[in-house]
């Protein structure tokens, strides 16, 4: 169990979108549980542990809805590349230079949206057995068409990868398939996730059928279905065939008439976009990233859940750091700060079936990030956290470092 911790006079967010703000205490109660109380209040339930927050603002605790963790580490690997049996030390380990990072950066919930499903898995119950680290919600292996992305491209001529972390599914397999989706749930998933994306015609793709299948299957089980689309068409479709979230804005070249089709069925369908901005700006110009932004922000002002991811594990993306590049990119296309940070907190909580996590109410999990500044006027004041709680636990910031908290 976690201490009991009182954070007082601390200025909470308990509507990103709406900024509303209330000076109160945060309490975490020993099951690592929020409950909101007075400004002064540091005592009502029992002694514990009081950290002063004067003139700091709270929000909770981000979520990076688009991670491999798998490849997470790859940069720093890259950069000086250790031997293989290092490699598979660390990840055997969880990558704990990672995981710290994210939580350096108030990162405490991470979609894993494609991971070796055993080691994943175990990740994420290391991490509820106390592992210092984010949250962990896996959709476990990805499924694909033979040869499809990323078993054909990314993957290829690693059989032993493609294993772990895809599902190839033939066309005319649909039984199968399904009954892939219900031993994965059976093992403890959290959501399915599929491509139907056939790099313009360069790959595979996943058969429409075999889709439809495995979306009634993850249905059938309360699981979301999540596809990693190319084209707005794919993505059209995909949504006809059960998608509940479409990974990545889709080409630019479907910009117009293709993109504004694509918003009219996401409404319709009431399905989320994690349109993974900062991953986007590493391989296109900046004026076709601005492009992105701009009409992601038209989704949200008409009411599309959007959910900020980088897509961890592609190359320049920084485990914590690059999902304050995904909120300012966000910003940029004119969504308001409230709704950017929303869409790394109160968003994926809501619309992904986390109620506990993503807000600051009671009985939420205590998981917060406090920081010296406004966030609602300057997301830069994220990137400098205060303290940053996890469970009810003090886990990272400038205050702990100093020894304050």
């Amino acid at each position: 169990m976690a201490e009991l911790l009182y954070m007082y006079h601390v200025h909470a967010v308990m509507d990103l979108g709406a900024g509303d703000v209330r000076l109160c205490t945060l309490a975490a109660t020993r099951e690592g549980r929020c409950r909101i109380l007075p400004t002064d209040d540091t005592r009502s339930l029992g002694e514990g542990r009081v950290f002063d927050a004067q003139d700091m603002v709270a929000v909770p605790g981000l979520i990076d809805a688009h991670v491999h963790w798998g490849g997470a580490a790859q940069e720093r690997w890259n950069a000086a590349p250790p031997p293989s049996a290092a490699i598979g030390d660390e990840v055997a380990a969880f990558l704990p230079r990672e995981r710290a990072a994210c939580l350096d950066h108030g990162v405490t919930a991470v979609q894993s949206m494609g991971d070796s499903l055993d080691w994943i898995l175990s990740m994420r119950a290391a991490v509820v057995a106390g592992l210092p680290g984010p949250r962990v919600y896996a959709v476990g292996p990805i499924f694909t068409a033979p040869g499809g992305h990323p078993a054909g491209d990314l993957f290829a001529g690693d059989d032993a990868l493609v294993a772990e972390v895809c599902r190839q599914c033939p066309p005319g397999e649909e039984a199968a398939a399904a009954a892939e989706v219900r031993a994965l749930a059976a093992l403890g998933i959290d959501a399915v996730k599929v491509v139907f994306d056939a790099a313009r015609g360069a790959l595979p793709r996943l058969d429409e059928r075999v889709l439809c299948a495995i979306a009634a299957a993850a249905h059938g089980l309360g699981l979301r279905v999540h596809a990693h689309v190319g084209t707005t068409t794919e993505a059209l479709t995909a949504l006809e065939l059960g998608a509940d979230r479409i990974e990545h804005v889709p080409d630019p070249r479907d910009q117009g008439a293709g993109w504004d089709a694509l918003a009219a069925a996401l409404r319709a369908r009431g399905a989320a976009i994690c349109p993974t901005l900062a991953v986007m700006a590493r391989f296109v110009p900046p004026a076709v990233v601005s492009l992105m932004s701009e009409w992601v922000a038209s989704l949200d002002a008409a009411g599309v859940p959007v959910h900020a991811g980088t897509d961890l594990g592609n190359p320049g993306l920084l485990p914590g750091a690059s999902l304050h590049d995904e909120m300012a990119l966000l910003a940029q296309g004119g969504m308001a700060l409230g709704r950017a940070l929303a869409a790394a907190t109160a968003a994926p909580g809501r619309t992904l079936g986390w109620p506990e996590v993503g807000h600051i109410a009671d009985g939420a999990r205590a998981d917060w990030v406090v920081v010296e500044g406004d966030p609602l006027t300057d997301l830069g004041a994220l990137r400098r956290p205060a303290v940053v709680v996890l469970g009810g636990r003090v886990v990272a910031g400038a205050a702990r470092r100093n020894g304050v908290a």
